[in-house]
């Protein structure tokens, strides 16, 4: 499938990688993947963006946005809200264990896992190796489809938005609250071609 990607849609599944790997993500989520997506800046994603209304403004927005829910490991705000008012206050957890997980620079254990696990991008960076969830599968999967239906040859970072969108995930919930929404992107790449 990956054969079939442009250099856009390449880009945003390195930059999901990149961006689970610094922050010692367990797996690639789709809100690593969502954040490659919106952090381009000149791609067919980005013209549907703007199309369907996402200002650079909003985009900014959607990315501190992401770049919570990937911290979160998914948790959305509404959710963080609800434990809140039951006195567990998520991010201070976070805080915590992120204090607590402080790992010496050069600890044996860290130069064998990034020696037995790393993978190296196109820009030459080596990268600790991060599997993908079954959910961010299921997006690269949905963009394949989304070609397909199209008629596409190929699978850009625009298919992989619309992707995001199809579904009920967390990243589809989060660019609904900005009116991006996968009927509306649906039709701004429409109007694109």
């Amino acid at each position: 499938m990956f054969e079939r990607f442009t250099k856009d849609a390449r880009r945003a599944v390195e930059t999901a990688q990149q961006y689970a790997a610094e922050v010692h993500a367990v797996e690639v989520r789709e809100e690593h993947l969502a954040l490659g997506v919106v952090t381009a800046t000149d791609s067919p994603a980005v013209s549907a963006l703007e199309l369907a209304g996402a200002t650079a403004e909003v985009r900014a927005r959607l990315q501190a946005e992401l770049i919570a829910l990937c911290r979160r490991a998914g948790v959305t705000d509404a959710d963080a809200d609800a434990l809140r008012e039951l006195g567990i206050d998520v991010d201070e957890v976070l805080d915590r264990l992120e204090e607590l997980a402080q790992v010496p620079a050069g600890w044996p254990a860290t130069r064998l896992r990034d020696r037995l696990f790393r993978r190296r991008v196109s820009d030459g960076t080596v990268l600790p190796a991060v599997p993908w969830s079954d959910n961010a599968k299921g997006v690269l999967e949905r963009a394949l489809r989304e070609a397909v239906d199209r008629r596409d040859a190929h699978i850009d970072d625009g298919h992989v938005l619309v992707a995001l969108l199809n579904g009920d995930g967390v990243v589809a919930e989060t660019m609904a609250r900005h009116d991006i929404t996968y009927t509306v992107v649906r039709r701004a790449l429409a109007q694109r071609n």
